[in-house]
C-alpha cells in the first residue's frame, strides 16, 4: 500500500468513524418522525389556504413594531415569503419565547419564524465535547512536536536525513492517530454520560485527524509561520462567513460545530501537502524506538498539561450541568484566545533558542533570553490588566447578556495570564531546549493532581469561579517550578528599568478604564475608549521611561515605513 493510499484510507476511515458515531445519538429518528409529521402539516395548510406562524415580535431587527405598530422585520420577511412560496395567506401570532414553543408542540401554530440566541447550556454542551475530545486528541499527538522541533533543528542542513526524520516522526503520529480513534470509539459506546453528546463529539472527531496531518513542527522547525498564518487567516474568514450563512437557530448547532472544526482544523489538509517543500515523507512500517523514549517523556508532561488544562471543564461538566461549562467555556475562550496570542511570542523564538543551544552560544542565549523576558513583561502585564478590568463588557458584548456570569471567572483568569506566559517559556524554551523533560514532566504533573483534588473540592460549591481559581493555581505552580529549575541551567533577568516602566504603566491603564467606565454606558464605546487611551498612556508611560521595548517597536516601526 503507498503512502498516498495509506493517508486516504485513515481520512476516509476517520470520517467514517465520526458519521458512525454520530449515527449513535436518537436524533436519526427524531428527524424521520418531523418528516413525515411536515408533510401532514403541508397538506394542512394547504387545504386551509393559510399558515399560521408564531414570532416574538420584540426583538429588532428580526421581529418588532415600526412607527405605524406594524409587525416588521427580518423574520417577518422570512415568513412572508414562505406563505408566498406555498401560494397561501399568513397569519402572525405573538408572544412569549416559552408560551410560543409550548403553543408549536401543542399544535396552536404552524411553525415559529424567530431568531434563537446562543444560551450557556448549548454552549456547554459545545464546550464540553471539547474538552473529551482534547484528550484523545493529546494520544493522538503524543509529545511529538516538542520533541521535533527540537530534534530536527540538527537536521535542517541535511535533506535526506531530514527527510527520514521526519518520515519517522510522523509514522508515529499515524500510528498513534489510529489508537485515539480506537479509544475514542469505545469511550462512546460503554461511557454513558457521553452518550448525549455522541453527534458533536463525533463530528468533533475530526480534528485529531487533521492536527496529526498539519505536521506543524515541520514548520516549525524550518521557522516557516507566514504560511500557517496565511491558511488558518483565510479558513476563519471563510468560516465567518459559513457561519453567518448556515448558523441561525438552535438547530442549527451540528453545523456550528462543523464549521468550528473547518476554523480550528482544516487547515491541516493544505499544511500536509504544502510540507512537500522541505522534507518528502513516507510511511515507515516500524519507526526506530530511539524516538519513543523522549516522546513519551514529552508526552507525561502533555498529558498533565491537558488534564489542568481541560480537566475544570471536564469535571464541572461532570458534577454540575451544561448551564456552568457554557458560562466558563465563554470566559476560558477569551482567556485562551489572549494567552495564545502571547504565547505566539514565545512558540517564534524557541527553534531559534534551541539553536543557539546546540551550538552552544551562551551569550546569544543570554541575549535573547532577556530580551524575550522583557518583551513578554511589556505585553504580558498590561494584557492582564486590561483584561481584568473590561472584563464584564467584554462578555457582555462579544458572548451577550445571558453570559454576563463569565466574568467573574474571566477576571480570575486574567491573573493567571501572566505566570501561564512564562511558565511556557521557562518550561518549553528554556528546561525542554536543555532536554530537562523529567522537570517540566514533575512541575505539570503536580500541578494536575493539584488542579484536580481542588477542583473536585470546590466546584460542587462555586462551581465555574471555581474552576477559574483552579487554574490560577496550577499556572503558578508550574511557573515557580520551571523559573527556579531554569535559573539553575542559566539566570536569564529581566531589565529592572523596564520592569518598573511596565508596573506604573498598568496603573495608568486602571485609572483609565475605571474613568472611562463613569462616563461611558455604551458596551463597543467603552471597551474601544478603554482600550485606545489606555494603551496610548501605557505607550507615553514606557517611552518617558525609555523601557528598552517601546523603543525597539519604535525604531523597527521606523524603518519598516522607510522601507
Amino acid at each position: 500500500m503507498t503512502f498516498k493510499k495509506s493517508i486516504a484510507l485513515l481520512l476516509s476511515g476517520s470520517m467514517l468513524a465520526a458519521a458512525a458515531l454520530t449515527g449513535c445519538g436518537s436524533d436519526n429518528t427524531a428527524a424521520a418522525v418531523s418528516n413525515t409529521a411536515g408533510k401532514d402539516l403541508l397538506d394542512q395548510i394547504q387545504a386551509r389556504g393559510s399558515i399560521t406562524v408564531a414570532m416574538e415580535g420584540t426583538w429588532a431587527p428580526w421581529t418588532y413594531h415600526d412607527e405605524n405598530d406594524e409587525l416588521v422585520g427580518y423574520d417577518v420577511e422570512v415568513a412572508k415569503l414562505i406563505a408566498n412560496e406555498l401560494g397561501v395567506d399568513v397569519n402572525f401570532v405573538e408572544g412569549e419565547w416559552d408560551g410560543l414553543l409550548a403553543g408549536l408542540d401543542d399544535g396552536r401554530y404552524d411553525i415559529m419564524v424567530n431568531g434563537v440566541g446562543v444560551t450557556p447550556e448549548r454552549q456547554g454542551k459545545y464546550d464540553f465535547s471539547v474538552s473529551v475530545i482534547s484528550y484523545f486528541s493529546l494520544i493522538a499527538a503524543l509529545g511529538i512536536t516538542t520533541y521535533a522541533v527540537r530534534e530536527g533543528t540538527k537536521y535542517r542542513g541535511d535533506q535526506e536525513k531530514m527527510n527520514q526524520f521526519a518520515s519517522e516522526i510522523f509514522s508515529i503520529n499515524l500510528y498513534a492517530t489510529i489508537v485515539s480513534y480506537i479509544l475514542l470509539f469505545l469511550a462512546l459506546m460503554f461511557v454513558d454520560k457521553l452518550k448525549s453528546y455522541n453527534i458533536v463529539i463525533g463530528i468533533l472527531s475530526l480534528e485529531i485527524l487533521l492536527a496529526t496531518l498539519s505536521v506543524v513542527w515541520i514548520y516549525n522547525i524550518y521557522e516557516d509561520f507566514g504560511y500557517i498564518t496565511f491558511v488558518t487567516f483565510i479558513l476563519q474568514f471563510v468560516s465567518i462567513i459559513l457561519m453567518l450563512l448556515f448558523v441561525h437557530s438552535a438547530d442549527d448547532l451540528y453545523k456550528y460545530v462543523i464549521i468550528s472544526v473547518i476554523s480550528s482544523s482544516g487547515s491541516g489538509l493544505f499544511m500536509f501537502f504544502h510540507s512537500r517543500k522541505y522534507v518528502q515523507l513516507h510511511l515507515v512500517k516500524k519507526p526506530p524506538l530511539k524516538h519513543l523514549k523522549p516522546i513519551m517523556i514529552v508526552f507525561s508532561t502533555t498529558i498533565a498539561a491537558t488534564i489542568y488544562i481541560s480537566s475544570d471543564t471536564t469535571i464541572l461538566g461532570w458534577l454540575t450541568d451544561d448551564y456552568h461549562v457554557g458560562i466558563y467555556g465563554t470566559a476560558a475562550k477569551i482567556y485562551k484566545i489572549v494567552k495564545q496570542v502571547l504565547n505566539a511570542v514565545v512558540a517564534v523564538v524557541i527553534p531559534r533558542f534551541a539553536f543557539y543551544i546546540g551550538t552552544q552560544e551562551k551569550d546569544k542565549i543570554l541575549q535573547l533570553g532577556r530580551k524575550l523576558i522583557d518583551y513578554m513583561v511589556a505585553f504580558c502585564c498590561p494584557a492582564m490588566v486590561g483584561l481584568f478590568c473590561l472584563s464584564k463588557p467584554i462578555v457582555e458584548e462579544f458572548a451577550g447578556a445571558s453570559f454576563s456570569e463569565a466574568y467573574i471567572p474571566l477576571q480570575l483568569l486574567s491573573i493567571a495570564l501572566v505566570f501561564a506566559v512564562f511558565a511556557n517559556f521557562f518550561s518549553n524554551c528554556v528546561l525542554i531546549s536543555y532536554k530537562k523533560e523529567k522537570i517540566v514532566m514533575f512541575a505539570t504533573i503536580l500541578s494536575a493532581v493539584i488542579n484536580i483534588v481542588l477542583n473536585f473540592i470546590l466546584i460542587p460549591r462555586y462551581q465555574e469561579s471555581a474552576a477559574a481559581f483552579t487554574t490560577i493555581i496550577a499556572e503558578v505552580c508550574v511557573c515557580v517550578i520551571s523559573a527556579y529549575e531554569s535559573r539553575k541551567i542559566i539566570k536569564i533577568n529581566c531589565t529592572a528599568r523596564n520592569l518598573i516602566s511596565t508596573i506604573i504603566g498598568c496603573v495608568g491603564i486602571v485609572i483609565c478604564c475605571m474613568l472611562a467606565a463613569k462616563v461611558i454606558e455604551n458596551q463597543i464605546y467603552l471597551i474601544l475608549v478603554s482600550v485606545i487611551v489606555s494603551g496610548l498612556v501605557y505607550a507615553v508611560v514606557l517611552i518617558l521611561m525609555k523601557n528598552t521595548v517601546i523603543t525597539d517597536v519604535l525604531e523597527r516601526f521606523v524603518r519598516g515605513a522607510r522601507g
